[in-house]
């Protein structure tokens, strides 16, 4: 691990989950066979870049707060040199370099499992689920001290984006969603999309911190792996409600090759 000191990590929750109890919210991540046999193998967490999502609305501004913010642009239109449509391409162009820039994990916040989580994030609900908490997962992570202050774990607001305005003087486009997706109770670690030396390439190939502490950086990048602590971020692996008997003798195998010291269960859901 490359902490430096305890403040270190605090800094990751402070934002989102400030007290031990927040801490201990559970997570689950579902995974399908090859997900959860990469996860395994590499012994890192994949963490995909912010516009690669499948949402294209993923860290994008809300409407009515692209409105403002262009309207206050306006303002400036004595001293600005460009048209107002020059204004609204560059606003636009902050975004898209966000997007390009930023890469995330993502979680699931529940006490117990989810039926609509197994069925999207699983293959025809033949997956598992990591439990785990907040506190497991910022605590397995590992990065440069380098990073520590350009990366977060929060809790996702699920918002109207056509209406939505934030009374503060700032808002995140990367912690906010469409409310259409609240079923996913969303917790993500956020960093930058850069490949140091405590992430992996998609290829495999291990990643280089350079002299200046930073890592590579790849704007068209789908995303890459992130070093971490297994044993401190598994609390159970569950398996899928919808498994077969092969299905879960197989994930028993690729649990007792890779050495996974985390116990196997079966899903606790009545179907």
């Amino acid at each position: 691990m490359k902490w430096t000191d305890e403040r270190d990590r605090e800094l990751l929750t402070r934002q989102h989950f400030p007290t031990k109890k927040l801490l201990g919210q559970p997570l689950w991540r579902y995974l399908t066979f090859e997900k959860f046999v990469s996860l395994l193998q590499r012994q890192a967490l994949w963490f995909s870049r912010l516009g690669s999502l499948q949402d294209k609305f993923e860290g994008k501004f809300p409407r009515r707060i692209r409105r403002l913010a262009i309207k206050e642009g306006e303002k400036l239109k004595e001293i600005w040199p460009g048209t107002l449509a020059e204004l609204r391409a560059q606003a636009d162009q902050r975004v898209e370099e966000e997007r390009r820039l930023l890469a995330v994990n993502c979680w699931f916040a529940g006490e117990q499992e989810s039926l609509p989580m197994w069925r999207q994030y699983t293959d025809k609900g033949q997956g598992v689920a990591l439990r785990s908490t907040v506190m497991r997962l910022r605590e397995s992570l590992s990065f440069p001290s380098y990073y520590i202050l350009l990366s977060k774990i929060v809790a996702i607001k699920y918002v109207n984006l056509k209406t939505f305005r934030n009374k503060r003087d700032s808002i995140e486009p990367s912690y906010l969603k469409d409310r259409k997706y609240r079923f996913e109770q969303e917790v993500r670690a956020i960093t930058l999309n850069h490949v140091h030396g405590e992430a992996i390439h998609l290829d495999g190939t291990p990643g280089i911190t350079f002299r200046d502490g930073s890592g590579h950086y790849d704007p068209e990048r789908k995303g890459f792996y992130l070093k971490c602590d297994l044993r401190e971020l598994i609390e159970a692996v569950y398996v899928s409600p919808f498994a077969t008997p092969e299905f879960s003798r197989a994930i028993q195998r690729e649990a007792r090759f890779y050495g996974l010291t985390a116990p196997l269960r079966e899903s606790k859901l009545e179907l």
